[in-house]
């Protein structure tokens, strides 16, 4: 008996700094809600022993961490190379999952899809991720640049995921210096506590050749202008400043200061690019 329940597709995960806070909220599930068990063991039509559906009775010390957790109620999981734990599967009857991840709606990002066992279907939407502007951002920069560099880095004093963006790739560098890139760019982009999102810039420009022989060079804006709003206002906001470089760029591109290969990385078309190139950080 029961009533079988999948997950189609998944874009859920807990960053890493409140995986601690998810599993102590969790733990505390066994204890506040007792009377929601919906599982248990009876003797002499007395219920000796609750526990919650699919679940050990004594679960908070059975497991060690929020993965566990996680996969003793049925969930697949994984942790990303940063630390974060995705929320990758589930593919069993429903047990009290929706229980569990209610109590961790704040500490959870993206969005789990479901389908019953009838073809019914619907969508749990947790907070939104910084990572779902991000893989836009990556994908329409390399679609536009499609051989020059995407990295992305966590800040080292806040939960921001930052983003360096450069017109050549290392080993073209001048003098191996990142900083000396024509169009070196560095993004942040936040998770509000309202939940929105938000992404500016700290660096931008492109590096021309001077007009007036006193210079070295010069540079032309084209940084982003900070935006906060929704997953999708933000990433239109993004494509549209995308186009605006490209446009930029290509209209410089004989005027960009630095001696590097300007067809290799200035293309009027798009072309295929290497999955692998973004993932490299810079920091």
């Amino acid at each position: 008996m029961g009533y079988y329940v999948k997950v189609i597709k998944s874009t859920a995960f807990i960053p890493a700094a409140k995986l601690q806070t998810a599993f102590e909220k969790m733990c505390a599930l066994n204890t506040t809600h007792h009377d929601a068990k919906k599982g248990g063991s009876w003797s002499k039509g007395v219920n000796v022993v609750r526990w919650f559906s699919w679940m050990d009775a004594d679960y908070p010390s059975v497991c060690a961490d929020a993965q566990a957790i996680l996969e003793m109620m049925g969930f697949e999981t994984e942790y990303r190379t940063n630390g974060d734990l995705e929320l990758l599967a589930y593919d069993s009857k429903s047990g009290q999952e929706d229980l569990f991840l209610d109590a961790i709606k704040h500490e959870l990002c993206g969005e789990l899809h479901w389908m019953g066992e009838e073809g019914e279907s619907w969508t749990q939407k947790f907070n939104p991720s910084p990572n779902q502007v991000v893989d836009v951002m990556r994908y329409k920069f390399l679609e536009l640049f499609p051989n020059s560099h995407f990295s992305v880095s966590k800040a080292r004093l806040s939960d921001s995921t930052v983003i360096h963006l450069t017109l050549l790739q290392r080993d073209d560098y001048p003098n191996n210096i990142i900083n000396n890139d024509p169009m070196y760019h560095i993004i942040f982009v936040e998770t509000n506590d309202n939940g929105t999102i938000s992404i500016h810039n700290t660096l931008s420009g492109l590096s021309v050749k001077p007009t007036n022989r006193m210079y070295a060079m010069e540079t032309i804006k084209t940084g982003m202008r900070k935006k906060t709003g929704s997953v999708e206002q933000v990433t239109r906001h993004v494509d549209k400043w995308l186009d605006q470089l490209k446009t930029i760029v290509v209209s410089q591109k004989d005027n960009i200061y630095g001696n590097f290969d300007r067809d290799k990385y200035i293309a009027d078309k798009s072309a295929e690019w290497v999955e692998t190139k973004w993932i490299e950080p810079v920091i």
